[in-house]
């Protein structure tokens, strides 16, 4: 109840500011497409005029914006102030101000209707309303208070976030975010191949449409780009684990108990892909750096193998804990990134293993917990489906107890399952990229068609491909399309400033960063406690 107080304390009494993006062409459609996500409200001004805008689409090319407007009440534009800075205090009469999102354009075309169509090229800039609290977020998970770093809206993951390539596909309207591709192999011996499922995309004239994009301060090294198309029974769903392995999964089955490490029931958070999600956050209440849960299957007679499934993702909260980790070299950053960059890939895999990166699956065997496997690091932007085959081998009793174990508050999980039916023989076709043009309508398609020592680089913020890929005629009821991908990514920093060289020897040992994430949090839950 004192942290809740104190997080009441905090948002009601607090002041806000406005955050102006004043964005390239290209950026603007993704920046909606993000706040479209983090469920924000339109607001759309043209010239001293205000609208709702509701139901917003993109066109093909991504340069007209499509909607419908709706009159503003007056107490939503009476608040608005866009060329102040700061306005005192947050209260319940304005804090819906972090709900909006503020459009500026200049032209438009506006039908009987109210239907709009807006060119991307003559929106000037969009505001976005945050919290003025430093660089802290406060938001509540499960009944406990999480102080969350560095995130105050979705415009500051383009400053922050470590992540990888964008997805965007197009879904028959409009191009949605479908996730991150290779997340984690921020070095060239961290290389990988990705498999993403593609659940949004549908055919346009004959054509699948996939856009990837560099939207964060990072170099993109993109090896291979293709689409796995399967063609299966209707009921049937199609996933790849991270070695490149089809599975078909016809009975999914919920956990019969899910609990945190401390013993909470988390049954109901992850039986269904929903909104609900547990943080990782139980080991807040105790001394543990590391959390987990621990899922409860009943096994059929005879069972010898079992698919696992989750719908996962990395948190925000482990982006702000990697770059505080990262400032602590100061202006030396840049020697340690190459110096990574030099290791041998394998010490590199065990550090990211040894310090809590990865999330770690364990099997139940003799009343002993078995490390079995693990799922690779999977961003922080979407959830993303994943799958690991686990061999039940020894397993003698009625239940099959699988244990998922990371670094604390290092992931979120929506949904966890398991499919003990046999793999049925899957088709796969693999279409090859019939054109992509990056944005200055270079063709950059003989660079992502292979495996090989071509690559497709996006250097800079803004820069995107749109590819084309023909679409196979069906062959069965139902398609699963996934995205396979291969390659690496740099991240930029600029940090200044001394390192702090007694510090960072710590981390040396295994599990620090772990702990590292837990002292952070405490700090932050300190800080809010006394003001």
């Amino acid at each position: 109840m004192m942290m809740l107080f104190a997080f009441l304390n905090l948002v009601i009494g607090c002041s806000y500011k406005v955050n102006t993006l004043h964005e390239s062409q290209t950026y603007f459609p993704h920046a909606v497409q993000n706040f479209k996500a983090q469920e924000k409200l339109f607001i759309v001004h043209f010239g001293d005029d205000a609208w709702w805008l509701r139901d917003i689409t993109f066109n093909v090319e991504m340069t007209e914006l499509h909607g419908t407007l709706e009159i503003l009440p007056d107490n939503r534009y009476n608040f608005y102030n866009p060329a102040g800075s700061r306005v005192n205090p947050f209260t319940k009469k304005t804090k819906h101000l972090l709900e909006e999102v503020h459009i500026h354009a200049l032209e438009y075309s506006k039908s009987e209707d109210f239907s709009v169509v807006i060119p991307v090229a003559s929106i000037q800039r969009m505001d976005v309303y945050k919290p003025d609290i430093g660089r802290t977020m406060v938001y509540l998970a499960q009944g406990l208070v999480i102080v969350v770093g560095a995130i105050g809206t979705a415009f500051l993951i383009y400053v922050l976030a470590h992540s990888c390539p964008f997805i965007y596909t197009y879904d028959g309207e409009r191009f949605a975010f479908a996730g991150e591709v290779f997340s984690g192999a921020k070095q060239p011996g961290l290389e990988r191949h990705d498999y993403l499922r593609l659940t949004a995309l549908q055919p346009a004239d004959d054509e699948y449409l996939v856009m990837v994009s560099n939207e964060l301060r990072e170099i993109q090294h993109i090896n291979l780009m293709q689409l796995k198309v399967i063609d299966h029974p209707e009921g049937v769903d199609v996933l790849a684990d991270k070695q490149g392995q089809f599975f078909s999964i016809s009975e999914p089955l919920p956990p019969l108990v899910a609990k945190t490490l401390q013993g909470t029931d988390i049954t109901e958070l992850i039986s269904e892909k929903d909104a609900q999600k547990y943080h990782f956050n139980d080991a807040a209440r105790t001394d543990a750096s590391t959390d987990g849960i621990i899922l409860s299957f009943p096994k059929p007679p005879d069972a010898d193998e079992a698919k696992l499934i989750i719908s996962a993702k990395n948190s925000m909260w482990l982006d702000y804990v990697l770059n505080s980790f990262h400032e602590m070299f100061g202006r030396k950053y840049n020697a340690f990134d190459r110096k990574q960059g030099r290791a041998h890939p394998e010490d590199i895999r065990e550090m990211m293993i040894n310090q809590g990166f990865p999330l770690n699956v364990y099997l139940e065997k003799d009343d002993e917990w078995v490390l079995v496997d693990f799922f690779e690091v999977a961003g922080p932007m979407a959830m993303k489906d994943d799958i690991l085959a686990i061999n039940l081998e020894g397993v003698a009793s009625e239940m099959v107890n699988i244990k998922l174990e990371t670094g604390f508050m290092f992931w979120e999980i929506d949904y966890a399952a398991m499919d003990f039916s046999v793999n049925m023989p899957l088709e796969i076709t693999t279409v090859m990229a019939s054109e992509a043009l990056d944005e200055a309508g270079n063709d950059v398609r003989e660079a992502i068609r292979w495996d090989d020592d071509l690559y497709y680089v996006q250097p800079e913020v803004g820069n995107m491909a749109l590819l084309r890929f023909p679409v196979p005629e069906l062959t069965g009821e139902s398609r699963t399309i996934i995205l396979h991908s291969k390659g690496y990514y740099k991240v930029i920093r600029d940090y200044t400033g001394m390192a702090d060289r007694r510090t960072l020897r710590t981390f040396r040992e295994p599990g620090r960063m772990p702990l590292f994430s837990k002292e952070l949090y405490e700090d932050l839950v300190e800080s809010i406690r006394q003001q």
